[in-house]
């Protein structure tokens, strides 16, 4: 009985020793961002008034990877709110590849404006979604309404 008991506590005493042991020979990396898990809000304030919020976002997914989402949103003196959000997706393992990056912003009604950046076979591709805008007339020129950027696919 004593023996069976002595075991057990041994056991127990290993399994700490390893699982501390397992924290400390984590990268840096990997500790930073395990600091971050998890969602908390923010509230935005301006000369004492609350003008909106900030959410952010952070975990590991199915996949081992890190992800890293954050919304802003605000309004100033009564103007048409603005969101903007971001999306960080990075590799589980060391270099920890920023693999995918999204930025997205909209004021009031109009349609979001964005940038995505994704890593494909080492290569980052870059899709620069915007709106299209009405430009005053330049004299002599036949110029029409211009994209402040590239257009995204599916949009005319």
């Amino acid at each position: 009985m004593l023996v069976r008991v002595f075991l057990g506590v041994l056991a127990l005493l290993l399994t700490g020793l390893f699982a501390l042991w397992l924290d400390l020979v984590q990268p840096d990396e990997v500790r930073s961002a395990a600091r971050l898990a998890g969602e908390r809000w923010y509230r935005l304030l301006m000369e004492g008034s609350h003008i909106g919020y900030v959410h952010t976002r952070s975990w590991r997914d199915a996949h081992g990877d890190w992800r890293f989402d954050s919304l802003t949103h605000f309004s100033l003196n009564g103007e048409a709110p603005v969101s903007i959000s971001d999306r960080l997706l990075f590799r589980r393992s060391p270099p920890y590849d920023l693999a995918r990056a999204e930025h997205w912003n909209r004021r009031g009604g109009s349609d979001p404006e964005g940038v995505v950046v994704e890593l494909n076979r080492c290569v980052y591709g870059i899709v620069v979604y915007c709106t299209l805008v009405e430009q005053p007339p330049i004299a002599d020129s036949k110029e029409r309404p211009s994209c402040r950027g590239t257009q995204g696919p599916g949009r005319s």
